[in-house]
């Protein structure tokens, strides 16, 4: 197709989805399709359709699998409903699913359970366990959104609620469930958190193996007893065709840049520094050209069918100048699921500090069970400490009220400065006053006039060394005043 050249298809997670694409293209107009008629038809059965669309499917995709997947999100209810409303709720869940995640990796997807190889059972096409880690967000969101909604007043929600999206945005849903936001805080009745809606939120084939990932509580709002109209026909045909446009752009790539194959064999022991640096931005630029394919494509299957999950990718790997801001657009998706799931219930911004290595923990984990797994949330969480610690002299409400402190406490010292030197200042004309008074005027005796003109023992001094020495009559002792007098009014 490009003039002959070599088509580098080395990268195995793009490999395997391009393989597949001929079947999920040939799977998703069929399944839309049947969407359609069942949700004008009967709006209230589409779930139900949703379920059984998902249960032929895995049948197909895992095989007697699916059993093992049916199993846990059985379990996984079961908690739920057990714990309902109490603390042990969250609790549970999370040791549960985290646990989960151990078992499936240390089992190497329960091995112990599968059948005889001899029974020549069907396993279908695909492995289980690699994209299981997906649906183990899709359960906790569902045991927390349920535990939350035995609290939570939706009233309360709606009246505090700003909403972040435009009026034009939200004519396809009927308030209040216009914002995608209030879709995913806004509880419902709890007879809406039933298995039935759980099971199908749980395997909703379009976001099924990759996501992007959509909490319990907006895939319910957006069922179509909330939707009176599909969503805009110009919009989807938009998002498909840059769709095809990036597909367009990613064989191009693999044609004309052989980066997972030079990764791979480590063919860069006699390169440049600066063909170095080339690589490994080439190869940056492959992973999130693959990855945003990926989860577009499923995205995309998902607004045709009238569910609209959040949009990952939602920046150009190139347009991110800080690593928070790198984190919240790159997987944007699992960034908002940790965020109401991890993040706000761990304190949110008042222990920042600290819940951010407990999140990025977590997202070690989720990703894989390898050391160098956890070495790399942890380090993304050191790399975020000095950009926090940085943040706070740059904030605006710290700014604000820093200027106006100050300013403040600057007007307030002086002024109290200038009014206390005043009162000073004016009790010291009263003291010169008198002593004038009583230097001039005289008294009757040396005993009246110690009691009407309260000297100080400076004042003693000063006048005593003034006069004619230390055994000066009393008439030195008032010439001594006059003199200090004079001395003050000079000074």
């Amino acid at each position: 197709m490009w003039a002959g050249s070599r088509m580098d298809n080395s990268d195995a997670q793009f490999s395997g989805f391009r393989k597949n694409l001929p079947i999920l293209f040939a799977v998703a107009p069929i399944h839309l399709l049947l969407s359609t008629i069942v949700r004008r038809l009967s709006p209230a059965r589409w779930i139900h359709f949703s379920l059984a669309f998902s249960l032929i499917f895995l049948t197909v995709a895992h095989g007697f699998h699916l059993l093992k997947i049916l199993a846990l999100l059985v379990i996984n209810f079961a908690i739920s409903k057990a714990a309902g409303g109490s603390k042990w709720n969250p609790l549970l869940t999370w040791t549960w699913n985290v646990g989960t995640l151990f078992l499936i990796e240390w089992t190497k997807g329960f091995k112990f359970l599968n059948p005889d190889p001899e029974a020549n059972v069907f396993g279908g096409i695909m492995r289980w366990d690699v994209t299981f880690n997906i649906t183990v967000l899709r359960l906790i969101s569902f045991n927390l959104d349920s535990y939350w909604a035995h609290h939570d007043s939706g009233s309360r929600i709606i009246d505090s609620h700003k909403c972040s999206e435009p009026p034009s945005a939200t004519t396809a849903l009927q308030a209040p469930y216009c914002c995608a936001k209030l879709r995913t805080q806004l509880p419902h009745p709890l007879p809406a958190y039933s298995l039935t809606t759980y099971l199908a939120y749980a395997m909703y084939i379009p976001l099924f193996f990759a996501g992007p990932i959509l909490t319990f509580n907006s895939f319910l709002s957006q069922l179509p007893t909330s939707r009176p109209s599909p969503l805009p026909l110009r919009s989807n045909l938009l998002y498909t065709m840059r769709l095809l446009f990036a597909l367009f752009l990613m064989d191009l790539f693999m044609h004309l840049f052989h980066i997972p194959a030079l990764t791979r064999a480590q063919a860069w022991t006699h390169l440049a520094p600066s063909s170095l640096a080339a690589i490994g931005f080439l190869n940056l630029k492959h992973i999130w050209l693959k990855l945003l394919i990926i989860w577009r494509f499923f995205r995309t299957w998902s607004l045709w069918d009238a569910i609209i999950p959040p949009e990952n990718m939602r920046r150009c790997v190139s347009n991110n100048y800080s690593t928070l801001a790198f984190w919240r657009d790159w997987h944007a998706s699992f960034n908002l699921w940790n965020v109401r799931y991890l993040y706000v219930p761990l304190g949110g911004a008042r222990t920042r500090m600290w819940n951010t290595w407990v999140i990025f923990t977590f997202v070690a984990v989720w990703h894989d069970l390898k050391l160098k797994l956890f070495a790399w949330g942890w380090l993304i969480a050191l790399f975020m400490v000095p950009e926090l610690v940085a943040k706070w002299a740059t904030r605006a409400w710290w700014e604000a009220s820093g200027v106006g402190f100050v300013a403040c406490m600057v007007i307030c010292l002086f002024a109290s400065s200038q009014i206390m030197f005043e009162i000073r200042n004016e009790e010291e004309r009263r003291r010169r006053k008198r002593w004038v008074e009583a230097g001039v005027g005289g008294a009757d005796n040396g005993e009246d006039q110690e009691e009407k003109v309260p000297l100080v023992q400076v004042g003693v001094t000063a006048a005593s060394g003034m006069g004619s020495g230390a055994g000066g009559d009393n008439g030195s002792v008032v010439r001594g005043r006059a003199a200090a007098v004079n001395g003050m009014d000079s000074f």
